[in-house]
């Protein structure tokens, strides 16, 4: 989705059905956080979308992929 500029933290993209344009990102523990704008980015107030904490999110992929490869689905 951003391609290589999500790493610098200056990726921009245009808004799609009324979603909010994001101006920058970064990598915070492994998660990527949106921001509006760069005062935004600097004063730390990520755009409020919920996330799940990282190693919540690894625990839940691995049932996933358990399941992909051992299971019924």
């Amino acid at each position: 989705m951003f391609g290589g500029a999500a790493s610098s933290g200056n990726a921009s993209t245009t808004s799609g059905r009324g979603a909010p344009e994001v101006q920058c990102c970064k990598m915070v523990d492994g998660v990527m956080r949106l921001y509006r704008d760069k005062q935004a980015m600097a004063d730390d107030r990520p755009m409020p979308w919920p996330c799940p904490p990282r190693d919540e999110f690894i625990r839940h992929r691995k049932i996933i992929l358990d399941m992909v490869y051992n299971g019924p689905l």
